[in-house]
């Protein structure tokens, strides 16, 4: 920070950082009285702006802090000013940006290696705040200090509408650029004379003392003290408010476990090893029978239980008419590697062994995991089990997708993924030739992703994503149709469509997927297509972690205990039947969980934030009744039991957070 000119008027460098963070914080409060409308009742939105300003106001007294001391004991001219911004902005960088830009880095790597790539991404960020400072130098000097400061706060606002729910560390860059060009700008001015009466009574000792009191006491209570639950909530929502995801992690993590859900299944509360396997039920498919199960990336549920997109996507149109619709099915994460890992294996994120492979680029795989995965099962079963993968990480040695006896890598030169028409071909070719032994085929689809720009669907962001979604929509009309023009293969073959996760377009003020676990992201379709078993609507929740067992009970074969899923197969023949397993969904340290009375509780063990929902009355998950102490109680308890009782324990390992 430059030193302030000579002159008892003049604005001194820590004193223009103290006001630089409090108008970006006022400016923050503004934008957030908008974002936020409508969001909680009022006095939580008051409360939600009350800690977000005093977040601010912190961080503005330890600025003032800083720059105090550095102008007393550190080096005294203009150029130690500006390495001083730089170490502390790298410093911090590296303790804030590794976690956001590792995932990125791996995907980006090639040439040059994830480790490279990720050390020049954090420091171009960490870039940002030098620049920002020597920015409203320069301002300053061409008496441009308004578009400095108008400057910061327009980036300010503008950090709410980036990077929705996602990267915290680059908004809290973003916002530090921002403070550091509207600091830099007013330091050194002159003070307005306006404030001339303030600045005398400030003179006084006793009176400087007891604003100073006032204004730590405020900052600091901010931090110490512990918001309610939806204010709490409401904080970590906008990410715009760059602070909320570190003052969280100060306040202790919720660990009791009392009472769990009455109407709750005990098996599933306790550990399974041990319990015997689930013997398969009649048979319902022929001994020659073939599974193709077949997976599309981010393809919304409403776009194929509503019927309002058919004619954009009329093969599935086509397959939910003929099929047993699950209305009510939910992914068990909201990214597809939580979500297939937790398909294959049959238990959830944290109860698996992720660790970092350098073969992988160092990504955090499962590949380790000892948990057998159901396709295994298959092969040692005598069935032909067939993977046919458009992504290199979706193959048997990453862990993700695994236990297949045969798999195919279909590569589309030029497209980071193989697309949908390029993989379809190479399982057509399978579906031709196969042969009289039963047999499972798996792909999945990756064209529905962002940015939207594989078809020639033109328009808004969901315009352009329905259009992704209508390729991978005529890749399933063609394989239908070799299934339906072949006597031998329309009488052997189940079809099963399902998505790893959904979309987001702007519920609950995020967008694309993998940083929540709401419904819009969870609730996926799925259809199932048996041959002789008639279409109906099956409204029963159920779950993606659900078809290992319906899989395994179709070949005939007992499901492993260690299954948290139960198979579906009585809802094909059209039985009465209710699951009792818990449904659960993790990612990013965020862990959700539905109880039986569709009461719907969200855990984020990383920023210390809960969320309960009633399902039946607010599916849209609207309405955050986590301030209801008595009414949180249970579903807490309960979340926290199975979590207890079925995380992974291995020593020296943590369950890890993985972007």
């Amino acid at each position: 920070m430059a030193p302030a000119s000579a002159g008892r008027s003049q604005i001194s460098g820590e004193a223009a950082v103290l006001i630089a963070w409090l108008i970006l914080g006022i400016a923050d409060v503004a934008t957030l009285a908008y974002v936020a409308r409508g969001s909680a009742p009022v006095q939580n939105r008051l409360g939600h702006c009350f800690f977000d300003l005093g977040y601010f106001l912190a961080c503005g007294l330890v600025g003032y802090a800083l720059v105090w001391a550095w102008k007393r004991w550190g080096p005294q001219f203009r150029l130690a000013d500006l390495a001083g911004i730089t170490a502390l902005a790298l410093a911090v960088a590296s303790v804030t940006l590794t976690t956001d830009l590792e995932h990125m880095s791996h995907r980006l790597s090639g040439r040059f290696s994830a480790g490279l790539i990720l050390a020049a991404s954090v420091t171009g960020v960490a870039m940002g705040i030098p620049v920002a400072a020597a920015t409203g130098h320069i301002l300053r000097r061409l008496e441009l200090r308004a578009v400095g400061v108008g400057a910061g706060v327009i980036g300010q606002i503008a950090n709410h509408f980036f990077l929705k729910a996602d990267y915290p560390g680059a908004h809290l860059f973003w916002g530090g650029a921002c403070v550091t060009l509207v600091a830099t700008s007013i330091a050194g001015t002159r003070w307005p004379t306006v404030l001339d009466p303030v600045r005398t009574r400030l003179s006084s000792p006793a009176v400087r003392l007891a604003v100073i009191a006032v204004l730590v006491a405020a900052g600091a209570g901010s931090i110490l003290v512990r918001p309610s639950p939806l204010v709490a909530a409401l904080l970590q929502r906008y990410s715009g408010s760059f602070l909320p995801p570190y003052v969280s992690r100060v306040h202790s993590r919720t660990s009791r476990v009392g009472d769990i859900d009455k109407n709750a299944d005990p098996q599933w509360f306790r550990q399974r090893a041990g319990m015997p396997a689930i013997p398969p039920g009649p048979a319902l498919v022929g001994k020659d029978a073939i599974i193709v199960l077949i997976g599309v990336d981010a393809l919304r549920a409403d776009l194929v239980n509503s019927g309002q997109y058919d004619q954009v996507l009329p093969a599935l149109a086509r397959l939910r008419s003929e099929s047993v619709v699950f209305t009510n099915a939910r992914a068990n994460g909201s990214q597809t590697v939580y979500s297939l890992a937790t398909l294959f294996a049959g238990t959830h994120f944290s109860q698996q062994y992720w660790t970092k492979r350098r073969a992988k680029g160092k990504s955090l795989l499962p590949h380790a995991d000892p948990t057998p995965r159901f396709p295994a099962q298959l092969t040692n079963a005598g069935v032909l089990t067939i993977n046919y993968s458009g992504a290199r990480w979706m193959r048997n040695d990453w862990g993700i997708v695994a236990g297949f006896g045969e798999e195919h890598w279909v590569k589309d030169p030029g497209h980071r993924y193989s697309r949908a028409h390029v993989v379809a071909a190479a399982l057509a070719e399978g579906l031709r030739t196969v042969g009289p032994e039963p047999t499972f085929m798996f792909t999945h689809f990756l064209d529905p992703h962002a940015p939207y720009n594989l078809s020639e669907r033109e328009g808004s962001s969901f315009e352009r994503y329905l259009g992704e979604c209508a390729l991978a929509d005529e890749e399933i009309g063609k394989l239908l149709n070799i299934i339906d023009s072949d006597q031998g293969l329309e009488s052997r073959t189940t079809v099963i469509v399902i998505a790893d996760h959904g979309e987001a377009f702007g519920e609950h003020n995020s967008i694309r997927h993998a940083t929540t676990l709401y419904d819009e992201l969870l609730r996926v379709p799925l259809l199932v297509r048996v041959p002789d078993v008639a279409a109906r609507v099956v409204d029963t929740p159920v779950s993606l972690v659900d078809l290992g067992p319906t899989i395994l009970d179709l070949y005939e074969q007992p499901t492993p205990a260690h299954i948290i899923g139960q198979t579906l197969v009585p809802f094909l023949r059209g039985e009465p039947y209710q699951p009792t397993r818990p449904f659960i969904a993790e990612g990013r340290l965020k862990r959700a969980m539905i109880l039986q009375d569709g009461t719907k509780i969200i855990e984020d063990t990383r920023q210390n934030v809960l969320e309960l929902y009633d399902l039946n009355t607010d599916p849209g998950e609207a309405h955050n009744l986590v301030n209801d102490a008595e009414r949180l109680e249970t579903p807490l308890n309960t979340l926290l039991r199975f979590f207890e009782v079925h995380r992974i324990r291995r020593p020296g390992y943590e369950i890890p957070y993985r972007p």
